[in-house]
């Protein structure tokens, strides 16, 4: 199963920001592919293939976050990230507390890695993707959708939301895309900061 340790962003966060997408769907139709709504999420490490017999190792790692305290950050207007040349996701980057997050990831990834037999990747930088470009999507399609998306968001507005939890997620991928299933969780709860 493909697993891979997120926290979910709160429902008003996630509200704003499947408006803004379906604006630029419809301002720039069959170019992205939005994540399903309410699935947004900041991926903390990704685990890929793990076998059944490792998930209560990955549950166990868990733990690791409820002696973290809760804390805030905020995140950006969605940009546009490309691979070489070609777009490949909107997506939002946190516009403070990144290397706080970025904690997180580690012990999270520290734990999993001491626990698994396969190597799991390093932690990307945190951000949320919103939606994925189609194959061979053009430059001049995804600079409209930039144009898009400036239209449809305040370029100085940023948002607030808690790093309350993290949760264990199961990714099915589907022809229509990927479903995402929480296995297990655990809450920030203090006593150590990270």
């Amino acid at each position: 199963m493909r697993l891979f340790f997120a926290s979910f962003l709160s429902p008003e966060i996630t509200e704003a920001y499947d408006a803004i997408v379906a604006g630029v769907v419809s301002d720039v139709p069959d170019t992205i592919r939005p994540v399903p709504s309410g699935t947004q999420h900041l991926t903390m490490v990704f685990l890929g293939d793990v076998a059944d017999s490792d998930l209560p190792a990955c549950m166990q790692v868990l733990e690791c976050v409820r002696k973290i305290e809760p804390f805030g950050f905020t995140i950006s207007q969605p940009r546009v990230l490309f691979s070489r040349r070609s777009p490949r996701l909107v997506c939002v980057d946190l516009a403070s507390k990144g290397a706080r997050v970025a904690l997180v990831q580690e012990r999270l990834h520290e734990e999993i890695s001491d626990r698994l037999r396969n190597s799991i990747a390093r932690p990307k930088p945190p951000h949320i993707t919103l939606a994925r470009f189609r194959k061979h999507a053009s430059r001049d399609a995804a600079r409209r959708v930039v144009e898009s998306i400036s239209q449809r968001d305040d370029p100085t507005r940023i948002r607030f939301e808690r790093l309350v939890k993290v949760q264990l997620v199961k990714s099915t991928l589907t022809p229509k895309g990927p479903v995402y299933e929480s296995v297990g969780e655990a809450r920030l709860s203090g006593g150590v900061r990270s």
